[in-house]
């Protein structure tokens, strides 16, 4: 009988969210996303993570466990950045990544309710994120909870402006 486990990281977890966290990051970047998987990129992560495991910044990181193993991850919480909101309490929406081997499981859907509950619970209202156009799932997924799109994004050079 396989057994599912969501539960709130501990410091423990590092080695684990690190692992799937990049592994989520590289595969965004050969897809063409910006954010480089670097080790600068990498620190920039962890010490979210570090923030919201020590309580320094309101947030949550969950991991989900596959009988016994982290496949999964969510990383969500204040972005603690120096602006206030149309909405009271916004939180920041970093990512949500599963093993490529269990993906179709239902685990993210699974790490988003855990983490939505948390969430609400600490005094959250919404969540603000952005997808990139050739993540199909992660667009399914905004959707199928009723984001509202807000805007796009765009990367120029500069140089184009001149």
């Amino acid at each position: 009988m396989t057994e599912i486990l969501v539960r709130q990281a501990s410091g423990v977890d590092g080695p684990a969210f690190h692992e799937l966290w990049l592994d989520m990051v590289q595969d965004l970047y050969k897809k063409g996303a910006e954010v480089k998987p670097t080790p600068r990129t990498m620190d920039f992560y962890m010490g979210i993570f570090d923030a919201y495991v020590l309580g320094h910044l309101e947030g949550v990181v969950g991991m989900v466990d596959l009988d016994g193993r982290s496949v999964g991850t969510i990383l969500w919480g204040s972005g603690n950045l120096p602006m206030d909101y149309r909405w009271d309490k916004t939180a920041m929406g970093w990512g949500t990544t599963v093993a490529a081997d269990c993906r179709g499981l239902g685990l993210s859907r699974m790490l988003r309710k855990w983490a939505s509950l948390e969430l609400l619970a600490k005094g959250f209202t919404h969540l603000q994120g952005s997808v990139h156009r050739f993540n199909t799932p992660g667009l399914y997924s905004w959707e199928n909870f009723g984001g509202i799109p807000m805007g796009t994004i765009y990367f120029l050079p500069l140089e184009n402006t001149l």
